[in-house]
């Protein structure tokens, strides 16, 4: 065999170890566990949320009875959680711009609608710290009406805003909102820690309600005391086993615990500024996602530098090889809950295999001479 011809040999099977490489450290999960990670509690009501997990409803229409107020009930105990946003609930329709959501950032919880994860747009808000891992579960209330909306903690008030009115999000379509637990509709911003129970009522519940239901929560245990105020949604969570939590008020709307993770909407090549910080790692993960396609690009170029019809096109070649290389990593992507198929991703990648390519072009007479033996 001819040097030419092992030398040609090691350079593709340089380039498959490349390629391997490169699928790995796309497609690998960063710890997710393909089962559903939402367990029930081993004692008392509750389900616990660790990273991945989600729980959700089917599509729920409750938009007719926004002109009487709406509130939340929602017993939690949260884990310590570092940065980034953590979606704790989600009431979603389809459109982010419409969403109800309660999130947790470090030791703060916020109430919104909307998709202003870092606040930059100003629109209305609560926020209130929590302390850091609290011991017990804590009874968040929220009431919401034409005056404002406003949130206690353990049946005391902490904080209000007349200009956030929360609502159930209606879509165009009337399709209804999902509600979800632990995690967004994408995925990728799952909370940890423990909810004990879950109430969504139809009008605005008063102070002497919340503080009536938090004296009813300590003595009950449980989410029992929400029956007599015709909630529209009651999960008392204490099932303890299975993938349904029964809701308890009567409208039939069930909560599904899956066995595996689902991902209830998928995202395809996501704008960096849509993608919140949780998810974009400005420095790192840009820096590995040039400089990563460097050495792919650096192959296929070598690789179709040998080929005696495409030789004199094989620069632009090797760009666009790599580029649907790149491209299928990022739509394989949309399918893995803790990765997210970014745009960025796909640019950096492609102007990563454009450096190799130019790299190559500048050793292609060293590499000839040195790599095959050619004179």
């Amino acid at each position: 065999m001819s040097k030419r011809t092992k030398s040609t040999y090691l350079l593709l099977l340089l380039l498959g170890a490349v390629v391997l490489g490169m699928l790995y450290f796309g497609f690998r999960l960063k710890g997710f566990r393909p089962a559903n990670s939402v367990r029930w509690a081993a004692e008392g009501p509750g389900i616990s949320f660790e990273q991945y997990g989600i729980a959700y409803t089917d599509p729920i229409d409750m938009a007719s009875a926004g002109e009487r107020g709406f509130s939340l009930e929602i017993a939690i105990q949260p884990e310590k959680i570092g940065g980034g946003f953590h979606f704790v609930l989600l009431a979603h329709d389809g459109d982010d711009a419409r969403q109800l959501l309660i999130g947790q950032w470090r030791s703060t919880l916020i109430v919104m609608h909307g998709a202003d994860y870092e606040n930059r747009r100003k629109t209305p808000k609560i926020i209130v710290d929590i302390g850091k891992s609290p011991d017990k579960a804590l009874l968040v209330s929220i009431a919401s009406g034409a005056k404002g909306t406003q949130l206690f903690l353990n049946g005391a008030l902490k904080k209000e805003n007349p200009a956030l009115r929360l609502q159930w999000p209606a879509s165009d379509q009337g399709a209804g909102a999902r509600l979800v637990l632990g995690n967004s509709v994408y995925g990728h911003s799952s909370w940890r820690g423990a909810i004990a129970g879950l109430a969504v009522y139809a009008h605005r519940l008063s102070p002497f309600q919340v503080r009536r239901h938090y004296a009813g929560w300590r003595e009950r245990g449980d989410f029992g005391f929400a029956k007599p105020d015709a909630p529209e949604m009651l999960f008392l969570l204490d099932e303890g086993t299975g993938e349904l939590a029964r809701d308890q008020s009567g409208n039939g709307y069930h909560l599904t615990v899956p066995a595996y993770m689902r991902i209830l909407k998928k995202e395809v090549l996501l704008l960096p500024w849509h993608m919140g910080r949780a998810q974009w790692n400005y420095g790192k993960d840009a820096i590995l996602n040039f400089i990563g396609f460097w050495p792919l690009g650096f192959l296929v170029a070598a690789a179709l530098d040998r080929g005696r019809r495409i030789r004199e096109y094989y620069r632009p070649a090797a760009i666009l090889i790599c580029f649907m290389f790149s491209l299928s990593i990022e739509m394989g992507q949309v399918w893995i809950p803790s990765r997210s198929s970014s745009l960025l991703d796909l640019i950096l990648n492609t102007s990563g295999a454009g450096v190799g390519t130019l790299l190559f072009a500048r050793q292609r007479r060293w590499f000839a001479l040195n790599f095959f033996g050619e004179r």
